[in-house]
């Protein structure tokens, strides 16, 4: 990976839009290059730009958002970090920008827009941040953490490393190189390894809960089972002849309640025809009136119509002159309200005229003249503030001046006294490191003696368990022993069993018979049915010939009232005719005129005794008629609902006839083919030989039962024998592999013991000397510690601190003086301007004012009113006023006008409407005069008294259906009712049933039904107590093929525990890791013969991850890392620090570094030498920054990319060339 290009834009103090390109001269020209500046400058601002680009993220400030962005420049609205790099040949850009809202300054923050781009393509690969960040990983191999240690390296970071303890080192190492799968591998092994030990126990336990029945009472339950089911076949079969027996009998009690209803509703109906004959009466008589009901309405409606129309005309008439009155008086108020508000029209134009000509113009005037005074007032008292500000300013900087002035006096004597704590700052640093180390080593001491007292712990208890495991192994090989003996007398009892049959045979045998039993169940009940249909098909044969004859003979019955009711009704239509030709001749008899012919023969006079009939004996004829043509309608309808009874009936038969014989054939069918998988001969109707049969069957069950029961008890034994010594034999295997774990374990941790002593017994050598060199070092220097060396270095690096920092405001004291000496000039400035333009304006305010004063009486003068809004409100409301009350008049008038004529157009309309319906009146009148005098009524009064009133007529005729439909439905009712009750007498079993009742009947099949279910339920729970048993033996089969698996996995898991597992995941990590650091220790071996040949690192033999240093100069003496000089550790950390990039790039070259500092600790003769070694790494072919602010790496590096601090703004640029706004 090679950084390419690099832009950034308002990033800290590095204010405006900058662009580097690395592919261009002079970094083109040489690979070396430095970042210089003064500190403070933005030398790391630029590597934050590239870690923004890539990772939006710093190492100073962590990761950059919209809630935390302390790296945009203060007083801009948008900062930015553009990076192009180099992958393997392909370039990539990568982008990141935030900007606040609305572009201002003080806008919030808004979400940063990121980009991840291919640059000769431009294809956008990624525009969120996660999956930019992914994509970045994936490309370079790197996430941030190892970009910071790969590709921009501090030295500082490093020396901690060289110098952590074993801990911490194993911490970075994981960290920097990804090792932590290792440590993440082994706490999985240790916890797989548990939940092994785990399961192992709780199958034992499964094992050992599983109870199983004996053979004994195996056997019991098996026959006792059987017993219930012949119980259950017989009690089922008592239940369904009980439950068909009380249908039956509650069919019957429901039947005859039905019968008794339906005669008490017959009874009820023509009762109420009885009662209700005088009412009905009255149709009868009434209905000649109700023809002339409809002409006497209409007649009655005119004259209502005549009556309403006459007096609506004489209110009308009665009305006119008022109206004519009321619109003369309106034409008067018209006229006089017109004249007010022309009158107050011509007064409003007169004043509009003198306000808009005269009074707005100077107020307008005026108006300008008052905005004039308040505009100059404004700046008046700006002024005078001004004045005040100046004044103000001027004391308050006075009083600082005198304030600092003491302060600086103050310092200045502090800092000639303490002198000495000047000196001392180079120092102390490295004096504070070192004394920092002693607690580190007294914290690992502390460690080492915890880890010996633990692993001394271990070691007893792994000791104790290999005792106890071996006393278990002795009492589990007799248990063992015990079980094979047990095996062999199980399998001769067994093979004693077998040689009359085998399972199978036997199991197959019960299991045929087990499939007769529903079949023989089934037999039992199509014999039953068989012998059932074979009686109902006689006596259905029986009764159908007899309806057969009963329909003949209805029939000709019926067709002989149809002959007679024809008869009846022709007759009838006879007499009727004279009755209605005796009411015409009546009619014609009364028209006739004494002198005039007759209008049918032409006769002037008529014999009277030729011309009489007699209507009484007529209509008593045909009322006989009618009552014998109901009577023959009457009887014709019984006789229909006779023959549809019979019908009904004699298709039920043959329904039942013929679903008889149908069952027939399928039940000798279904017969036949179950005594073929019987193997049986017996006929459907012989009972007893069927009984024999199933006895037989019964018998022959009871025996292969009992031989199967024995058999299966012998291999239950068998097989639990044989469990129970492969169980033992799993125990010793089990108990073999422990025993050798914990004899690993025990070698094991006294290695780790003699370890643990052995390094104790260095750190606390080491200790001793480096204390003693520590102490040796302060007082070459002239000073005495105290006792407790790490306090007495604290309190000096205060003072240090103390002595820093005054003289740090020593110096901006002195620029702060010299800066209020120039403020308070300018404050006496600004104050004199200040009184000469308040001067100046207090004069012009009064010369406006003295104009606009002047135009003030000249209004008063033209308008003394004063408001002319009030003034012209006044004269709108009049004028409103008048206006209002001129329309109100005018809309008066018209209503008045409206008025008038509307009502004389309703009196013409209602005298045109009066002829109208007094014409229709009359020709009604003579209309209905006509029909009554042909009616049977005198006079009009008679006809009213004989008509019915309407709702009355409606009430009979609605009462007179009700009372047919009641008779009708209550007919029917009865004839249902008595044709259900034969048909329930007719069956098989009626006379037999009918001698016990109903709740008697109940009773028994509620016995049957409590019998049972007790019999079910003992035999649920005798099934289930065998289902269990079972169930049992193939869970016990089970758990002992799963425990064998188990074994297998469990030793492979155990093993691997031994070599790998623990419970913090130290023991592999620490392993991976110590891989690790012997291959950084190879790379930075590399390192150090560039950079210097004196020195190489080594593994420490007593520390797993520790490190030393081999002097090649004194021998090959091995050293402490702890006793490198300043510079030492610099080369030494710079080797780890370039190996280390190395190795964590395992994926991408890295083709690009980044030194952050690092070099002021360097005599001159190391820097050379680090320098040296910096031109040999840009030699392979590496582009490699140094920022640094030290003077020779300036004249070694003559490639500079420089950052320039602007004085007294806080802010630095680049140099032109980097300006990307000038580009």
């Amino acid at each position: 990976m090679k950084i390419l290009t690099l832009r950034l834009k308002n990033l800290n103090a590095l204010k405006g839009e900058w662009k580097i390109d690395f592919t261009q001269s002079p970094f083109i020209d040489n690979g070396l290059f430095a970042i210089t500046g003064p500190t403070g400058a933005g030398k790391t601002t630029l590597l934050d730009a590239i870690c923004l680009a890539l990772y939006h993220q710093t190492p100073r400030l962590g990761t950059i958002s919209a809630t935390s962005n302390d790296i945009m420049t203060r007083g801009t609205s948008e900062c930015l970090a553009e990076v192009e790099f180099d992958i393997k040949g392909k370039a990539y850009r990568a982008f990141w920008s935030m900007r606040r809202a609305r572009g201002k300054a003080d806008g919030n923050l808004q979400s940063a827009d990121v980009e991840l781009a291919e640059v000769e393509s431009g294809k956008v690969l990624a525009t969120q941040v996660r999956p930019k960040s992914e994509e970045i990983e994936r490309l370079t191999g790197l996430n941030f953490a190892r970009f910071t240690k790969s590709m921009m390296l501090s030295q500082g970071d490093f020396a901690a490393f060289l110098n952590a303890n074993e801990g911490d080192r194993a911490e970075l190492l994981e960290e920097l190189t990804g090792t932590e799968i290792y440590g993440q591998l082994s706490q999985a092994i240790h916890e797989k390894y548990k939940a092994a030990e785990t399961t192992k126990r709780e199958f034992k336990l499964k094992l050992e809960g599983v109870a199983l029945l004996s053979e004994a009472q195996h056997s019991e339950l098996s026959t006792q089972l059987n017993q219930f089911k012949t119980q259950l076949l017989t009690v089922n079969t008592e239940i369904v002849s009980l439950r068909e027996q009380l249908q039956w009998q509650q069919a019957c009690e429901q039947n005859q309640q039905e019968l008794t209803k339906a005669n008490a509703a017959l009874v009820e109906a023509n009762n109420v025809y009885e009662q209700a004959k005088g009412e009905l009466a009255l149709l009868v008589a009434g209905e000649p009136a109700e023809l002339l009901r409809l002409p006497h309405s209409a007649l009655s409606q005119l004259c209502e119509d005549v009556q309403r129309i006459a007096n609506n005309l004489s209110l009308k008439q009665e009305q006119l002159p008022d109206l004519e009155s009321q619109q003369q008086k309106r034409q008067a108020e018209c006229e006089s309200s017109e004249t007010d508000f022309t009158n107050a029209k011509a007064h409003q134009q007169r004043f509009e005229t003198l306000i808009n000509e005269q009074i707005i113009p100077l107020d307008s005037e005026i108006n300008k003249l008052t905005n004039r005074i308040e505009t100059n007032q404004q700046t008046l008292a700006d002024a005078k503030i001004k004045q005040g500000k100046a004044q103000e300013n001027h004391q308050t900087y006075s009083d600082e001046l005198e304030g600092k002035k003491r302060t600086l006096d103050e310092l200045t004597t502090y800092l000639n006294v303490h002198a000495a704590n000047g000196k001392m700052a180079g120092e102390i640093s490295g004096w504070k490191e070192k004394a920092a180390r002693f607690s580190d080593d007294e914290s690992t001491l502390a460690e080492i003696t915890k880890k010996i007292t633990a692993t001394q712990q271990l070691k007893d208890s792994a000791v104790a368990d290999l005792a106890e495991k071996q006393h278990a192994k002795t009492n589990v090989v007799a248990l063992h022993q015990q079980s094979a003996d047990n095996v062999s007398l199980c399998e001769s009892s067994l093979n004693q069993l077998l040689s009359n049959g085998d399972t199978a045979s036997v199991n197959a045998d019960i299991t045929v018979l087990n499939n007769n039993w529903p079949v023989l169940a089934s037999c039992e009940q199509w014999q039953r049915l068989y012998i059932n249909h074979k009686n109902s098909h006689a006596e259905k044969a029986q009764r159908l010939t007899s309806l057969l004859s009963n329909i003949e003979t209805l029939k000709q019955e019926r067709a002989e009232l149809a002959a007679s009711y024809k008869a009846t009704q022709s007759h009838l239509k006879d007499v009727e005719s004279l009755i209605k030709l005796d009411a015409e001749l009546a009619h014609l008899r009364q028209t006739l005129s004494q002198g005039e012919a007759c209008p049918l023969c032409g006769a002037t006079e008529h014999d009277a005794s030729l011309m009489n009939i007699d209507v009484p004996e007529t209509i008593a004829k045909r009322d006989e008629l009618t009552r014998s043509l109901e009577n023959i309608e009457k009887l014709g309808t019984q006789k229909r609902e006779q023959i549809i009874t019979a019908e009904f009936e004699k298709q039920q038969c043959e329904k039942v006839i013929a679903e008889a014989l149908a069952a027939f054939s399928q039940l000798e069918a279904d017969w036949q083919g179950a005594m073929s998988s019987l193997n049986a001969s017996v006929v459907i109707s012989d009972v007893e030989s069927f009984h024999q049969l199933q006895l037989n069957c019964k018998a022959r069950q009871s025996r292969l039962n009992a031989q199967f029961s024995n058999i299966h008890a012998s291999e239950e034994k068998l097989a639990e024998a044989k469990n129970k010594t492969l169980l033992h034999q799993q125990q010793i295997e089990s108990i073999n592999s422990e025993m050798a774990l914990l004899t690993a374990k025990v070698s094991q941790l006294e290695g780790q013991l003699n370890d643990f002593h052995t390094t104790k017994s260095s750190i606390e050598s080491a200790l001793a000397h480096n204390r003693r060199t520590l102490i040796d070092e302060i007082e070459s220097v002239g000073l005495t510690p105290d006792a407790n060396i790490t306090e007495w270095l604290a309190q000096k690096h205060k003072d240090v601190e103390v002595f820093q920092e005054k003289t740090h405001l020593h110096s901006t004291l002195s620029h702060e003086l010299t800066a209020l000496k120039d403020k308070l000039v300018e404050q006496s400035e600004i104050k004199a301007a200040a009184d000469k333009e308040a001067q100046l304006y207090t004069t012009r305010i009064q010369e406006i004012e003295a104009q606009r004063e002047a135009q003030r009486a000249k209004r008063h003068d033209l308008f003394p009113q004063g408001d002319i809004g009030a003034a012209r409100r006044e004269i709108q409301h009049t004028l409103s006023v008048k206006e209002r009350r001129y329309k109100e008049c005018d809309t008066a008038l018209r209503e008045a006008q409206r008025a008038l004529e509307n009502a004389n157009a309703q009196l013409k309309i209602l005298t045109a409407e009066l002829e109208e319906k007094q014409q229709a009146k009359e020709a009604k009148q003579v209309e209905f005069d006509s029909a009554l005098s042909q009616s049977p009524f005198a006079d009009e009064a008679e006809f009213l008294s004989a008509l019915l009133p309407y709702e009355e007529r409606q009430r009979l005729l609605q009462r007179k259906q009700l009372i047919e439909r009641e008779q009708q439905n209550a007919q029917l009712l009865l004839n249902t009712a008595t044709q259900k009750h034969n048909t329930l007498l007719a069956h098989e079993h009626a006379t037999k049933w009918q001698q016990s009742t109903a709740e008697a009947t109940q009773a028994s099949l509620n016995e049957k039904d409590d019998e049972k279910d007790r019999l079910l339920a003992q035999q649920g729970q005798l099934s289930q107590q065998l289902e269990s048993n079972r169930q049992a033996i193939e869970k016990q089969q089970s758990l002992i093929n799963e425990m064998r698996e188990l074994e297998t996995s469990y030793d492979d898991i155990a093993y691997l525990h031994s070599l790998i597992g623990s419970a913090s995941g130290d023991k592999f990590r620490r392993f991976a890791q110590g891989l690790t650091l012997d291959n950084l220790v190879r790379l930075a071996n590399q390192q150090l013969d560039r950079l210097h040949g004196r020195y190489q690192l080594t593994r420490n033999t007593k520390d797993s991850l520790g490190l030393s240093v081999l002097d090649t100069w004194q021998g090959d003496v091995v050293r402490d890392t702890k006793t490198l000089s300043g510079g030492e550790s610099f080369l030494v950390s710079l080797a780890l620090a370039l190996a280390l990039s190395d190795l964590v790039s395992f994926k991408t070259s890295i083709d690009s570094l980044f030194l952050d500092e690092g070099f002021g600790t360097l005599d001159a003769e190391t820097l050379d030498v680090a320098l040296d070694a910096l031109d040999n790494l840009n030699a392979s072919g590496k582009m490699i920054g140094v920022i640094s602010h030290i003077e020779a790496m300036k004249e070694r590096i003559p490639t500079q990319l420089k950052v320039i601090k602007r004085n007294g703004v806080g802010l630095s640029a680049l140099e032109k060339c980097y300006s990307a706004t000038e580009n």
